[in-house]
């Protein structure tokens, strides 16, 4: 396993735990049952998501060939994606605070994804 994959899981568990005890937390108010359940299926999404994002952003970018197209595609298909996934997980759960749950993460990944996109700059031919 490569530094990189390493650094990737270890990442990926950090994330699971911080935005699993926010959304644990923002829940809280509506009893330990729920607050769990809002943690673990945030928490999870979280963890998973640092993989699904970034591949997501990176394989858009590449195959538009980079530029600000390949940027705008990327970022936003990644957006997409750290949306939908945890708006789902949220619905099935019947978390009562959805947008207050996934908030942080949705913040901190649009930082994510803008800054890891930026450092996949393909140099422009010409």
């Amino acid at each position: 396993m490569s530094s990189s994959q390493i650094k990737i899981i270890l990442i990926s568990l950090l994330a699971g735990l911080i935005y699993g005890s926010w959304a644990a937390f923002a829940n809280f108010e509506h009893g330990t049952a729920v607050a769990a359940k809002a943690g673990i299926g945030q928490g999870i999404y979280a963890l998973a998501s640092t993989w699904l994002v970034t591949l997501t952003a990176v394989y858009v970018y590449h195959k538009l060939k980079g530029g600000w197209l390949g940027f705008c595609c990327g970022f936003g298909s990644s957006f997409l994606v750290m949306l939908s996934i945890p708006l789902l997980i949220h619905s099935i759960l019947l978390t009562p605070n959805v947008w207050q749950a996934i908030l942080p993460g949705l913040i901190w990944g649009s930082g994510y994804i803008f800054i890891y996109l930026l450092k996949q700059r393909i140099p422009e031919e010409g």
